[in-house]
């Protein structure tokens, strides 16, 4: 395997495939490399592009590991689709028995895990998302107004679970710092927490130029 391939040579190859400048045929695959803009490329498809080689020729994880010198991020799309599923699955076991799930609430680390998938996300706390949804009782906690509709899955009321202070800021993973919003006032929390980091990063622009 080339193991002296360099990144532009991987910009090169991703460049070529948005042209369809290839002559096999593409199927569905597992393992994507991400780019810094979030885009997904098939990894085993880029890499063969790059070495002008058909992909049958070689593994997933030998282009894997001849690209590994890159540092690329890589994707598991049925990673990340498991995972949301186990999210989940993991809520609507906790809904069924607070008790246990107050249990769990009382040791459990308020400092969610990070993994990498397409862009860096936190493990969110299934019990704290139950706990939060059954103290809503069904009603935003922002406008009190009762969920706009049911979940076809179950038919429990559609609130979405916000962290009053961002994980990314150093919020808590914890009942305390969450709150079950209705889609529209979920929307405007963030609006405005956009409106103020904007604010903030002009304000800290400004005070650099006058220095």
């Amino acid at each position: 395997m080339k193991n002296n391939i360099k990144l532009n040579d991987i910009e090169a190859a991703i460049a070529l495939y948005k042209k369809n400048k290839f002559s096999w045929n593409i199927r569905p695959v597992d393992w994507h490399i991400s780019t810094p803009t979030g885009e997904l490329y098939p990894l085993k498809y880029i890499y063969a592009i790059a070495i002008g080689k058909n992909p049958p020729q070689f593994t997933t994880n030998q282009a894997k590991n001849a690209m590994l010198h890159l540092n690329l991020p890589y994707v598991s799309l049925r990673f990340v689709k498991e995972n949301e599923i186990a999210l989940h699955n993991d809520v609507d076991a906790s809904l069924q028995d607070r008790a246990s799930r107050l249990h769990r609430l009382e040791t459990a680390s308020k400092v969610p895990t990070k993994r990498l998938v397409i862009r860096e996300e936190y493990d969110r706390n299934s019990d704290v998302i139950a706990e939060v949804l059954d103290r809503a009782k069904g009603y935003c906690e922002s406008c009190n107004e009762k969920a706009p509709f049911n979940r076809l899955r179950d038919n429990r009321p559609y609130l979405e679970v916000h962290h009053i202070v961002r994980l990314a800021d150093g919020g808590d993973d914890s009942v305390q710092n969450a709150e079950a919003l209705c889609p529209n006032c979920h929307r405007q929390k963030h609006f405005w927490l956009t409106i103020f980091k904007l604010i903030e990063k002009f304000q800290s622009m400004q005070i650099e130029h006058n220095k």
